[in-house]
């Protein structure tokens, strides 16, 4: 399940199960280098730290629940005793089918997955 490989960081299910009574952005952040929450006026969205948009605004990553772009949406909105596997994918890794979906594919992607 997930996209697999390298180029990237992995959250397990063990892992998350130990961490389900957290906020999923508390959980990015402490397993992910490089990953901030921003506070958005309706919603709180990932943004890479490491990686910068050409205009100097904040990297989003772009999101995908199951597979599924989730275009707007608060990071928070997805309880993590759901989820059985986090990745995040460097923007050089990201599964080609999952690329360009907006303009912050420089910076990106998590993929949230469900618990079988």
């Amino acid at each position: 399940q997930g996209a697999g490989g390298r180029g990237g960081y992995v959250v397990t299910e063990e892992q998350l199960d130990r961490e389900q009574d957290f906020a999923l952005s508390s959980v990015l952040v402490a397993h992910i280098p490089g990953i901030r929450v921003v506070r958005g006026p309706q919603f709180d969205r990932v943004v890479s730290g490491i990686h910068v948009s050409i205009n100097g605004d904040p990297c989003y990553v772009q999101m995908f629940i199951d597979g599924v772009f989730v275009a707007d949406g608060d990071v928070d909105m997805v309880n993590v005793r759901d989820l059985g596997l986090i990745e995040y994918r460097t923007p050089g890794s990201i599964p080609v089918q999952y690329q360009n979906r907006l303009q912050g594919a420089p910076c990106g992607a998590l993929f949230l997955w469900s618990r079988s």
